[in-house]
């Protein structure tokens, strides 16, 4: 349903905001091919994650095309 809306959609920006849980399904299941497991997803409150699509690119896949990590604040 969510690549259902965005495809729908495709120049507007989706904003999810949830928990931890919720955030590393969709990490696991939409980020480029990665070896991390669902654990290893570093999720907390100050970190956004930003998940771009090229739908003409990847018609038939699922994953993103490009993840950007971004930190909001400084340790």
């Amino acid at each position: 349903m969510l690549l259902k809306e965005i495809r729908n959609k495709p120049n507007h920006h989706h904003l999810i905001v949830s928990h931890g849980g919720v955030m590393r399904v969709l990490l696991d299941s939409f980020a480029p091919a990665s070896k991390k497991s669902f654990w290893e997803w570093d999720i907390s409150h100050t970190v956004l994650y930003t998940l771009t699509w090229n739908l003409e690119r990847n018609e038939g896949d699922h994953r993103c095309t490009l993840l950007q990590v971004e930190h909001l604040t400084e340790k």
